[in-house]
């Protein structure tokens, strides 16, 4: 599995690199590149997030619950809190 991830990455850096400079949205970028790597290790093949509208839908219903469970324990996803452990 980090083996195929690490060539997945390395595949997408060096497709970049070779690109003309551009701007991207880097949070975008990450997220994108997480989830394919990830979904490709564990669906192999037959990945449904392979397909753009599956992988939008996942992130347009997971996003907000994501910032709710963040915001509802501040104390418990900050680095400040580590401070009291």
């Amino acid at each position: 599995m980090n083996a195929n991830s690490a060539q997945s990455v390395s595949r997408v850096v060096h497709e970049l690199a070779s690109q003309t400079p551009k701007y991207l949205k880097l949070m975008e970028f990450i997220r994108t590149q997480i989830t394919q790597t990830t979904t490709d290790a564990v669906y192999g093949p037959v990945n449904p997030f392979n397909n753009p509208k599956i992988h939008q839908a996942y992130w347009y219903v997971f996003s907000p619950i994501l910032v709710c469970g963040l915001s509802c324990a501040p104390g418990t996803s900050s680095l400040a809190s580590l401070s009291y452990c």
